[in-house]
């Protein structure tokens, strides 16, 4: 199948929808039991998290000795929280 057949199709089907004004919170409860929030993680988790570590294994991917963390972990912890963070 050709690609401009793939979008032919897409279109016709597309005409085919009414347009409608509804919402997506339209179909939702007023609250979900089964959603989930995390707070956003701290400076004090991630040193603590960092510092419970043990100190003769290894980041297995990156090859990075715990002890080597461990001895820069109060420069790292604000870096590590961002890049937690941003997902």
């Amino acid at each position: 199948m050709h690609f401009t057949r793939i979008c032919t199709i897409g279109k016709s089907v597309a005409n085919k929808i009414s347009n409608v004004n509804v919402k997506y919170t339209d179909f939702m409860d007023e609250r979900s039991t089964s959603s989930m929030f995390l707070l956003p993680a701290t400076e004090t988790e991630i040193f603590n998290a960092i510092s419970s570590l043990q100190p003769n294994k290894a980041i297995r991917d990156l090859d990075i000795p715990i002890k080597l963390l461990k001895s820069c972990k109060e420069i790292v912890k604000n870096k590590v929280c961002h890049i937690i963070n941003i997902f």
